[in-house]
């Protein structure tokens, strides 16, 4: 079981092709779990960590639309990128 196309192909690169294979994204529910109380101090605030590199198959645009989603909820959530890339 890999989480990604990119893992998959780096497994497949170094160790061959294994007997059975499946990828299995990491799920992210955005409706499901109550907002937590934001308060008014800054140290507080909430916010969304992305540790990644900024490539296609990172899925960037994915990432924004669930940040879209949860700002729903929770208006006062700030986006946080880290990593290398663009």
């Amino acid at each position: 079981m890999f989480i990604s196309r990119s893992t998959q192909q780096d497994y497949v690169r170094l160790f061959g092709k294994p007997r059975r294979q499946t990828v299995i994204y990491n799920p992210v529910e955005t409706t499901r779990a109550p907002a937590p109380a934001v308060t008014s101090n800054d140290e507080d605030k909430p916010f969304l960590l992305a540790s990644f590199h900024h490539h296609p198959h990172k899925n960037f645009p994915g990432l924004l639309a669930v940040f879209e989603s949860l700002t729903e909820h929770l208006p006062e959530l700030e986006l946080i990128v880290t990593g290398h890339g663009r």
